[in-house]
C-alpha cells in the first residue's frame, strides 16, 4: 500500500514539473515575441499619440453614424479607459 501511494506522488510532481516546464517555455516565446514587436516598432515610423482611443477614432472620421444622433453624442460621453489599471 506504502508502494501505491509513493507512485501517486511522484506522479503529482512528474504533473507539477511538467506544468512549470510549459508555463516556462510560454514565458520564453512571449518574451521573444515582445522582442520582435519591439524591434520592429524602433525600426518604423510609428509614433503614438496624446488623445484618447475615442477622440482619435473620431477625429479620423471612422466611426459609423447610426440614425438617431442620441448614439452618436452618447458615444462620444464615454470615458476613455474603461476599467483596467
Amino acid at each position: 500500500m506504502a508502494d501505491v501511494k509513493e507512485e501517486r506522488t511522484m506522479d503529482k510532481n512528474t504533473v507539477m514539473v511538467i506544468a512549470m516546464v510549459v508555463l516556462f517555455l510560454f514565458a520564453a516565446v512571449q518574451s521573444v515575441q515582445l522582442t520582435s514587436l519591439k524591434k520592429q516598432l524602433a525600426e518604423s515610423d510609428f509614433t503614438t499619440g496624446s488623445g484618447s482611443l475615442g477622440m482619435t477614432a473620431a477625429a479620423s472620421g471612422s466611426t459609423s453614424r447610426s440614425s438617431s444622433g442620441s448614439t452618436a453624442s452618447s458615444l462620444d460621453e464615454l470615458p476613455g479607459m474603461v476599467g483596467g489599471c
